[in-house]
């Protein structure tokens, strides 16, 4: 059975100590993540992240802390945290990809990919300042060349592309039937 950590001495951080608790507690997290159905590899990654966030919590933590309770909470975060990145990946292919699948067709693309009804709508939900972001984006043009045709500073044209795209996707995914239990 592991030991608790009970002295300020075995409190500080250092290579052995952190050791000597990823081998006491490796088989625990392990167990949490196939509790919850995760495949070995993504169990193995999961304890990889538990404990990157354990050795950055390392100093944080109080020698009377009750470690089994703390690193159960952790790897549930850890879990929930994967599965809510894995839903966001497959939940919308990105404009630019599907932009991409447009280009390799005849005539404009872009007035394709904008005749498709649930992309068009998505796209004029969108402001200006944001539609020409995107627009400049799917054109080809770099950060820094859309920033000069807007006007505005590079950071500024980077992060008007960022959140345009998180606009259009939000807007995309609005239109879409939502299902409750498997059904509509």
């Amino acid at each position: 059975m592991p030991r608790r950590r009970t002295t300020e001495q075995e409190y500080a951080v250092d290579a052995s100590t952190f050791e000597q608790f990823y081998r006491d507690y490796y088989g625990f997290v392990l167990s949490r993540a196939h509790m919850h159905q995760c495949s070995p590899d993504d169990a193995d990654d999961i304890v990889q992240d538990v404990f990157m966030k354990a050795y950055r919590a390392w100093a944080k933590l109080q020698p009377e802390s009750n470690l089994y309770g703390w690193l159960t909470v952790v790897t549930l975060n850890v879990i929930r945290d994967r599965a809510r990145q894995q839903k966001r990946q497959q939940a919308l292919p990105l404009l630019e990809e599907v932009c991409e699948q447009e280009l390799s067709a005849q005539g404009d693309p872009l007035e394709r990919l904008l005749d498709q009804e649930p992309i068009r709508q998505a796209f004029l939900r969108l402001s200006t300042s944001y539609q020409r972001a995107l627009l400049l984006s799917l054109q080809g043009y770099s950060v820094q060349e859309a920033a000069a045709l807007q006007a505005v500073k590079g950071d500024t044209s980077k992060m008007r592309l960022a959140r345009a795209r998180q606009a259009f996707r939000t807007a995309y995914l609005h239109q879409r039937p939502r299902y409750k239990n498997g059904r509509l």
